[in-house]
């Protein structure tokens, strides 16, 4: 539910009684603060007054986003914006229905205050033509007590009436608001429930058959609330534009900002705050609410960013002994550990200039991010490079490569200095000549175009952060961000060429700042390519793990293993906060989460292996544990039903762990889609595990299986349940195991006779059948009948399925050319595709616990001592819950 708290019926007296206790502490407080009067009517209440009613205002706007936390902060604030008014009005009628029925001009306006118009003028401090104020107040409050009474006269509703209406008025949305297709299903779906719910509640509650003039007062009540809504927001608007209010939250201020400002920008007319000096609690990115211009925000987050990054370089300029050029001062030769040294500072500075432009930015998806950045950072690299060289260099060959360092095309060699540990050294400096004369002749067009202003290089790094590749898939809501920031960026140029450099005509420097935007993504593409070669081609030992230990370049791509992170020496500055990012064309030129070394360049095969070495290590712990517990006999310990039920969390525990290590973000996934890869995945791993440890047992029968320390035997099947008098019908349990059972041992022999397998071809198998989304049963979806429907992944997951798979088929290719000097090895790979498809046929795994959970009464067995422990790791595994029989087992039984 994205609306948690108000848009489900069922916990609205929970959710409210929640906010009433926080609430009633705030207002307590705050009348002993700012003193106020007793009231005349009941020495329990306080008399409001305009410091307090605009403090409890925003106490209201607090607890109305806690409701609306799970959606865009843009969005929220609309919809809070929409709902506070009613609100207020609803709550204040309710309350007041009891003790002010019979008093005009008076209401209950919170906990524990009573509104009047008199107290209301008290202490009016702060506000500018104070009379005019007070006059403004008396008309607006005497228009709010004149339908507020009407309403409060006429109706009287209940408390599962009011949280009702709570619902309803959530739902009645500004038509104005765009909301997602999902969202406005969703909130018309809980509309219509409150409508029926209603509708049970007066029948079964009420005893009403008749219940329409109720369900009328209910609606009527809703139009009325909507007009006192209205009144609150004429009121806010009016008083922000004539009166200077300061009062201490400025919420009054803020809110006719709000309002203002979103029929300013739906007008297409654009004004500037000139009253919140940057200080509203309000996001800045709020639908109208603009602070400053964009070319004056990235013109103070670059001037920022040249300071952090001047400290960095002289600190680099000092570790790496950088040589002074030509004498002059602050200037020093660039080389290839300094230039890869920077990268990772580039990068930070990078995700600061777009957390500035899209203050949501850091709630992007790692993939999204990544995919971001890594379209921005060789832009920005280059335009600042031409930006610098045109205030330093005229001539050809030479360039500013950082704030601090140049290159020079006449000094190659200088640019690999005996610092630098690289194979075929020679065949990288003349690689590097033939690239860097690309680039420097790109850069010498670029400084022909003539020179710009400081401004215009601001406008043309938002417009390099815009121009996204048009081969990169974005989602349409961040497409349509970069379009509306690159929109504003044009306005404000033409304004700066018309009112600042006095141009009518400013087309020629428009077109020269899009020409030069084009060169730079050739630019950009230009050292992408220079950067795949050199991974590809040269191994930089001394870049990987120099004597400082900076961990700076990767050969090939790489798959992290989730759980590393250290502090790079030597100055690089890893930012920790930002997502995983394998740049797929700069191949890890630097890392933004994990720092990758020698020992993590890994193959997927290698990444397997060691996972699956860890697994076994804590798998042999786990069973035992579990062989003890169960007091399984000895030698090839005889599994029984306990230990195959115990078993289970600790084979989901491995997965989690082996994904992990494939997708490094796979806990950003959805819960739907993990419980869904899960179901595909667990069924095959059982039978692989099944498989390859049954293999390696050459004294293994026929008719007999086993895992790491246990064993089933089909002859000896009895033993399975031996001693589980919990179970009902325990005949037929066995009858039904040993069918299970015997087709299971059939297929797994079938595979026995294609022949053993190395650890290798093991270990590839379990990534090739991770990899291969199938066919799960109806465990994962919502209708029982669906018993065989394919599983939906989203493009981007597909694609990283997909992408493991290949590598891992290049990866085997080399295992048997290089280790087993096969030349035809056709015959192989087609037996573990054989194999694999084999293995799927496990899957009936799924069904046979269907059977068990429906059938069979196992709860006590599953409530043992132990197995309640598991019972607590399977609620920690919780998106699975209600997927898996198993699971639904732990979870219908009272353990929970």
């Amino acid at each position: 539910m994205v609306y948690h708290p108000f848009l489900q019926p069922y916990s609205i007296h929970v959710t409210f009684r929640f906010s009433v206790n926080r609430r009633l502490k705030f207002e307590q407080r705050m009348a002993v603060d700012l003193n106020l009067k007793k009231c005349s009517y009941d020495e329990d209440l306080f008399m409001c007054n305009i410091d307090f009613f605009y403090r409890i205002y925003s106490i209201f706007f607090k607890e109305l986003t806690m409701c609306y936390s799970s959606i865009p902060p843009q969005l929220r604030g609309s919809l809070c914006k929409n709902l506070i008014g009613e609100f207020n009005a609803l709550e204040y009628y309710y309350r007041s229905q009891g003790k002010f029925k019979q008093m005009d001009g008076v209401c209950l306006c919170s906990l524990i205050t009573v509104f009047d118009i008199e107290s209301l003028q008290e202490k009016v401090e702060g506000v500018t033509r104070k009379d005019d104020f007070k006059e403004s107040m008396r008309s607006f409050a005497d228009d709010y007590m004149e339908i507020f009474d009407r309403i409060l006269r006429t109706f009287d509703i209940t408390e599962t009436e009011f949280h009702a209406m709570i619902v309803i008025l959530v739902c009645q949305l500004d038509t104005m608001i765009a909301l997602a297709d999902s969202i406005q299903n969703e909130i018309d779906d809980t509309n219509t429930k409150i409508f029926s719910k209603l509708q049970s509640y007066y029948r079964d509650e009420m005893g009403l058959v008749d219940f329409s003039s109720r369900l009328g007062r209910v609606m009527s009540m809703s139009t009325a609330f909507s007009e006192l809504h209205q009144n609150s927001e004429d009121q806010l608007r009016l008083y922000s534009t004539i009166f200077d209010i300061r009062s201490q939250d400025q919420l009054l201020r803020i809110g006719a900002c709000a309002s203002f400002f979103k029929r300013t920008q739906q007008s297409g007319k654009r004004y500037i705050c000139r009253q919140g000096d940057g200080k509203c609690q309000f996001r800045k990115h709020w639908n109208g609410m603009i602070t400053s211009s964009i070319l004056d925000l990235i013109k103070r987050e670059y001037n920022e960013s040249v300071s952090r990054r001047m400290l960095e370089e002289l600190r680099l300029v000092k570790l790496y002994q950088l040589p002074v050029v030509d004498a002059t001062p602050n200037r020093y030769q660039s080389t290839l550990n300094y230039y890869y040294a920077m990268f990772p500072i580039i990068v930070r500075e990078l995700k600061i200039f777009l957390r500035s432009l899209i203050p949501d930015f850091d709630q992007f998806s790692d993939h999204l991010k990544t995919t971001i950045l890594c379209s921005v950072v060789g832009k920005f690299n280059t335009l600042e490079i031409y930006y610098r060289t045109s205030k330093q260099y005229k001539e050809y060959g030479k360039c500013m490569r950082t704030l601090l360092t140049c290159f020079d095309l006449m000094k190659c060699e200088e640019w690999l200095t005996e610092n630098e540990i690289v194979t075929r050294k020679r065949d990288l400096i003349s690689a590097k000549r033939s690239y860097a004369s690309e680039n420097l002749l790109y850069l010498h067009q670029m400084m022909k175009m003539g020179t710009f202003t400081e401004t215009e290089f601001y406008a043309l790094i938002v417009i390099a952060f815009c121009d996204m590749d048009s081969t990169i898939y974005l989602p349409d809501r961040i497409n349509g961000i970069f379009e509306n920031i690159r929109s504003k960026v044009f306005i404000e140029l033409q304004n700066y060429y018309r009112k600042e450099l006095r141009i009518d005509d400013f087309s020629t420097r428009l077109g020269r700042l899009m020409t030069l935007s084009a060169v730079i993504t050739e630019f950009h593409n230009n050292c992408y390519e220079q950067h795949n070669m050199f991974a590809a081609i040269f191994t930089l030992p001394g870049l990987l793990r120099d004597n400082k230990g900076n961990a700076l370049w990767t050969r090939k791509p790489v798959l992290p293993s989730s759980n590393v992170l250290r502090n790079r020496e030597g100055g690089i500055a890893a930012d920790k906060e930002m997502g995983i990012v394998n740049f797929e064309n700069i191949l890890s030129i630097c890392s933004l989460q994990t720092d990758w070394n020698e020992e993590e360049t890994t193959s997927i095969l290698e990444l397997i292996n060691r996972e699956y070495d860890h697994s076994v290590t804590r798998r042999i712990t786990e069973e035992m544990t579990l062989v003890k517990l169960f007091k399984l006999k000895v030698n090839l310990y005889q599994t029984n039903l306990n230990y195959y039920y115990a078993m289970y969390p600790v084979i989901f525990r491995e997965l989690k762990i082996f994904l992990r290590s494939l997708v490094p973000d796979f806990d950003q996934f959805s819960e739907h889609l993990r419980a869904s890869i899960f179901c595909n995945m667990v069924g095959k791993f059982i039978a692989l595990k099944y498989y390859f440890r049954t293999a390696n047992i050459k004294s293994m029968e026929s008719g007999r299986m086993c895992t790491l320390l246990t064993c089933f035997d089909l002859n000896n099947c009895d033993e399975w349940v031996a001693g589980q008098d919990s179970v009902t019908r325990k005949r037929d349990l066995l009858s039904t195991l040993r069918s299970y059972a015997t087709e299971y041992l059939t297929i797994l022999h079938q595979t026995l006779r294609m022949g053993k397998f190395t650890d290798t071809e093991f270990h590839a198998l379990i990534a090739i059948t991770f990899c291969e989304m199938g066919r799960v049963n109806n465990i994962v979806h919502n209708k029982a009948n669906d018993a065989d429907a394919t599983i939906h992944l989203p493009d981007r997951i597909h694609q990283i399925f997909e992408n493991t798979r290949a590598k891992v088929f290049v990866e085997l290719q080399h295992y048997y050319r290089d280790e087993l000097k096969i030349v035809d090895f056709s015959t192989r790979l087609g037996t573990l595709m054989t194999l694999s498809a084999v293995l799927t046929e496990f899957l009936n795994s799924h069904e046979q616990l269907n059977l068990y959970s429906a059938l069979f009464d196992e709860f006590e067995l599953l409530l043992s001592s132990y197995l309640r422990v598991l019972a607590v790791f399977a609620i920690f595994l919780s998106f699975i819950k209600g997927r898996l029989p198993l699971l639904s087992v732990y979870f219908t039984a009272d353990c929970h």
